[in-house]
Protein backbone atom coordinates (compact mmCIF):
# COMPACT_ATOMS: atom_id res chain seq x y z
CA UNK A 1 0.00 0.00 0.00
CA UNK A 2 1.72 3.11 -1.33
CA UNK A 3 -0.84 5.67 -0.56
CA UNK A 4 0.81 5.93 2.71
CA UNK A 5 4.07 7.22 1.28
CA UNK A 6 1.85 9.41 -1.14
CA UNK A 7 -0.33 10.84 2.22
CA UNK A 8 2.91 11.86 3.82
CA UNK A 9 4.39 13.50 0.66
CA UNK A 10 1.20 15.31 0.35
CA UNK A 11 1.03 16.50 3.74
CA UNK A 12 4.17 17.34 5.03
CA UNK A 13 5.11 18.74 1.05
CA UNK A 14 8.06 17.11 1.03
CA UNK A 15 9.92 13.55 0.08
CA UNK A 16 9.43 10.57 2.45
CA UNK A 17 12.43 8.05 2.44
CA UNK A 18 11.44 5.06 3.57
CA UNK A 19 14.42 5.21 6.08
CA UNK A 20 12.26 7.50 7.53
CA UNK A 21 9.29 5.01 8.25
CA UNK A 22 11.26 2.54 9.11
CA UNK A 23 12.93 4.94 11.80
CA UNK A 24 9.37 5.71 13.16
CA UNK A 25 8.17 2.20 12.90
CA UNK A 26 11.70 0.98 14.34
CA UNK A 27 11.09 -1.51 11.28
CA UNK A 28 14.10 -2.62 8.76
CA UNK A 29 14.18 -1.05 5.46
CA UNK A 30 13.30 -4.10 4.14
CA UNK A 31 10.72 -4.75 6.07
CA UNK A 32 8.87 -1.00 5.09
CA UNK A 33 9.39 -2.02 1.94
CA UNK A 34 7.44 -5.89 1.73
CA UNK A 35 4.89 -3.64 3.82
CA UNK A 36 4.79 -1.13 0.61
CA UNK A 37 3.51 -4.53 -1.34
CA UNK A 38 1.66 -6.19 1.21
CA UNK A 39 0.21 -3.33 2.83
CA UNK A 40 0.78 -1.54 6.15
CA UNK A 41 -1.10 -2.82 9.40
CA UNK A 42 -4.20 -0.25 10.67
CA UNK A 43 -1.68 -0.15 13.99
CA UNK A 44 1.77 1.04 12.31
CA UNK A 45 -0.32 3.43 9.83
CA UNK A 46 -1.41 5.27 13.49
CA UNK A 47 1.66 4.97 14.71
CA UNK A 48 3.00 6.82 11.77
CA UNK A 49 0.67 9.53 11.51
CA UNK A 50 0.84 10.55 15.16
CA UNK A 51 4.77 10.37 14.70
CA UNK A 52 3.82 12.99 12.19
CA UNK A 53 1.28 14.67 13.92
CA UNK A 54 -1.41 14.38 11.12
CA UNK A 55 -4.76 13.87 11.74
CA UNK A 56 -5.63 9.86 12.14
CA UNK A 57 -9.05 10.15 10.86
CA UNK A 58 -8.03 12.15 7.78
CA UNK A 59 -5.22 10.33 7.16
CA UNK A 60 -7.24 6.91 7.52
CA UNK A 61 -9.64 8.79 4.55
CA UNK A 62 -7.53 9.48 2.11
CA UNK A 63 -5.10 6.14 2.47
CA UNK A 64 -8.41 4.48 1.54
CA UNK A 65 -8.81 2.69 4.66
CA UNK A 66 -11.70 4.50 6.02
CA UNK A 67 -14.85 5.88 3.95
CA UNK A 68 -15.57 9.58 4.56
CA UNK A 69 -19.30 8.40 4.65
CA UNK A 70 -19.03 5.70 6.89
CA UNK A 71 -17.31 8.34 9.26
CA UNK A 72 -20.12 10.99 9.01
CA UNK A 73 -22.75 8.54 9.75
CA UNK A 74 -20.51 7.16 12.93
CA UNK A 75 -20.54 10.63 14.16
CA UNK A 76 -24.41 11.40 13.65
CA UNK A 77 -23.92 14.90 12.21
CA UNK A 78 -27.66 15.97 12.76
CA UNK A 79 -26.16 19.58 13.53
CA UNK A 80 -24.54 18.09 16.42
CA UNK A 81 -21.10 19.01 15.16
CA UNK A 82 -22.18 22.73 14.24
CA UNK A 83 -23.06 23.26 18.41
CA UNK A 84 -20.54 21.49 19.35
CA UNK A 85 -17.36 22.93 16.65
CA UNK A 86 -15.73 25.95 17.63
CA UNK A 87 -15.91 29.05 15.62
CA UNK A 88 -12.02 28.13 14.70
CA UNK A 89 -13.60 24.72 12.93
CA UNK A 90 -16.66 26.12 11.17
CA UNK A 91 -14.42 29.01 9.96
CA UNK A 92 -12.12 26.45 8.43
CA UNK A 93 -14.87 24.10 7.47
CA UNK A 94 -16.31 27.40 5.42
CA UNK A 95 -12.52 28.26 3.97
CA UNK A 96 -12.81 24.51 2.75
CA UNK A 97 -15.38 24.36 0.99
CA UNK A 98 -14.56 27.57 -0.90
CA UNK A 99 -11.34 26.63 -1.86
CA UNK A 100 -11.10 22.82 -2.49
CA UNK A 101 -7.27 22.94 -2.67
CA UNK A 102 -7.46 23.81 0.98
CA UNK A 103 -8.61 20.55 1.56
CA UNK A 104 -6.04 18.51 0.09
CA UNK A 105 -3.10 19.94 3.03
CA UNK A 106 -3.80 19.92 6.52
CA UNK A 107 -3.95 22.97 8.60
CA UNK A 108 -2.96 24.00 11.54
CA UNK A 109 -4.90 23.75 14.75
CA UNK A 110 -5.44 26.64 16.33
CA UNK A 111 -3.61 26.34 19.54
CA UNK A 112 -0.64 25.87 16.59
CA UNK A 113 2.38 27.66 17.74
CA UNK A 114 2.43 30.36 15.40
CA UNK A 115 5.71 31.33 13.22
CA UNK A 116 8.23 33.77 15.06
CA UNK A 117 8.78 36.95 14.13
CA UNK A 118 12.07 38.68 15.43
CA UNK A 119 10.58 41.97 17.23
CA UNK A 120 12.63 44.74 16.65
CA UNK A 121 13.44 46.37 20.43
CA UNK A 122 14.90 50.06 20.91
CA UNK A 123 18.15 48.68 22.62
CA UNK A 124 19.00 46.70 19.92
CA UNK A 125 19.31 48.99 17.29
CA UNK A 126 20.51 52.21 19.55
CA UNK A 127 23.69 53.56 18.40
CA UNK A 128 26.27 52.91 20.86
CA UNK A 129 28.06 55.72 22.86
CA UNK A 130 31.41 55.86 24.11
CA UNK A 131 31.09 57.07 27.66
CA UNK A 132 34.11 58.38 28.30
CA UNK A 133 33.86 60.82 25.03
CA UNK A 134 32.68 64.39 25.32
CA UNK A 135 29.47 65.14 23.72
CA UNK A 136 29.96 67.93 21.61
CA UNK A 137 26.74 70.19 21.90
CA UNK A 138 27.59 73.24 19.13
CA UNK A 139 25.78 70.71 16.69
CA UNK A 140 22.56 71.37 17.15
CA UNK A 141 19.80 69.46 15.04
CA UNK A 142 17.03 71.29 14.44
CA UNK A 143 14.32 68.65 13.40
CA UNK A 144 15.89 65.71 11.63
CA UNK A 145 14.75 66.67 8.15
CA UNK A 146 16.40 69.91 8.16
CA UNK A 147 20.09 70.43 7.72
CA UNK A 148 22.35 71.14 10.89
CA UNK A 149 22.27 74.41 12.53
CA UNK A 150 25.70 75.24 14.33
CA UNK A 151 25.00 77.64 16.96
CA UNK A 152 27.34 79.99 18.96
CA UNK A 153 27.97 79.22 22.91
CA UNK A 154 29.21 82.68 24.08
CA UNK A 155 29.05 81.75 27.60
CA UNK A 156 30.45 78.16 27.17
CA UNK A 157 26.91 77.05 29.15
CA UNK A 158 25.84 74.69 26.73
CA UNK A 159 28.46 72.03 27.42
Amino acid sequence: MNDLFDYLVTQLDRPVRQEEVATVLKLSRASVGRRIKEGFPVDEILAVLDHYELSRASGLINIGILDTKDVVDAIGSEGLLVDTSSDYELARELAMRANPALAAKELPAPNAKPATVHQIRPWEVAPDYDPNEKPDFSVWDAASHREKQTIDDPEGDYS
